[in-house]
């Protein structure tokens, strides 16, 4: 006997069966003023018009860098919208289902670019609405109402779509939209530094033996002592990759490329902050520095503890 499908199933079909009546309803509202009218692959344009002074930051590192920690600081500035991995949804089974094959195959730089520019710009399409069936974006006081709003199992369909709106609005209203993500390779970035002439990339790097024991420990991508050969082999490789394309854009872009260092930010949190801070335009305040001084105590600690291979 076929047993019945589990409530996550039904849970992804009904937000996707949503998001697709979103394409259509966007004709209607268009037609009442609210929003502009688009077909398919189109982007979907906000409740309230964009803000012409929205910067777009973007975050890129490898796991267990000090990627968290860097994004959790930025991300306490009030006009910051934070989206915590947009593409970790790629990497589990249940949650791409719904994409079509060619997306996650040979289009797959192509989908994961227009995934992290939907987050950027606050504006999703019928392909990249798909990336909003994402765990993950429960982590981020700016994501986790529209999850919570999607759980709601006891309302009726519209409310949904409801969810959906507030997401948008609650993005497009913010001056500066955060992406971090640690499955974006740089060269893949240079599509987005074009079209987006307001985007800033902040690269994070920290000491690869760190690095690789953390995600030997932490990640269990890999099994110590016996893989760090090919493991450190493939880190420095990608690594490398990542400096010539960042050198590259740094000279297209000098005033849009920052490089950090995770041990900087442990080291002299403040100093950190306040570096990133003014490079992306926002505000020191009193604030920032409480709240440096609370993420310190952790990650001192933890830092600290880090045996170097």
């Amino acid at each position: 006997m076929r047993s019945l499908p589990s409530n996550r199933y039904w849970y992804t079909f009904l937000f996707l069966l949503v998001a697709t009546l979103a394409s259509f309803a966007v004709t209607f509202f268009y037609n009442l003023g609210i929003v502009v009218v688009v077909e398919d692959n189109e982007r979907l344009s906000p409740i309230v018009g964009p803000r012409s002074d929205k910067v777009q930051s973007l975050l890129m590192t490898f796991g267990r860098s000090g990627s968290s920690f860097t994004s959790d600081i930025i991300a306490h500035n009030e006009e910051v919208f934070y989206t915590f991995e947009p593409l970790s949804f790629l990497t589990r089974s249940k949650e791409r289902t719904s994409v079509p094959r060619h997306l996650l195959t040979i289009g797959l730089e192509d989908f994961s670019r227009r995934v992290i520019e939907s987050y950027l710009t606050c504006h999703f399409d019928f392909d990249t609405q798909k990336s909003l069936v994402n765990k993950h974006l429960f982590v981020t006081n700016s994501t986790k109402d529209f999850m919570s709003c999607l759980r709601q199992q006891d309302k009726p369909g519209i409310y949904y779509l409801d969810c959906y709106f507030q997401l948008v609005q609650n993005c497009t209203k913010h001056r500066n939209t955060l992406v971090k993500t640690i499955r974006f390779p740089v060269k893949w970035a240079k599509d987005l530094m074009v079209r987006l002439p307001n985007l800033k990339l902040i690269y994070l790097i920290r000491d690869p033996r760190a690095t690789l024991l953390s995600q030997a420990k932490v990640l269990r991508n890999f099994k110590l002592p016996r893989d760090i050969d090919k493991a450190s082999s493939l880190h420095c490789q990608w690594l490398s990759e990542d400096l010539v394309h960042l050198r590259q854009l740094r000279d297209m872009y000098p005033d849009r490329i920052k490089v950090v260092r995770y041990e900087h930010g442990v080291l002299d949190p403040q100093d950190f902050a306040t570096e990133i801070y003014r490079f992306l335009g926002l505000a020191v305040n009193k604030k920032l520095r409480v709240s440096c001084l609370k993420f310190i105590s952790y990650e001192t600690k933890l830092y600290r503890t880090v045996i170097v291979l």
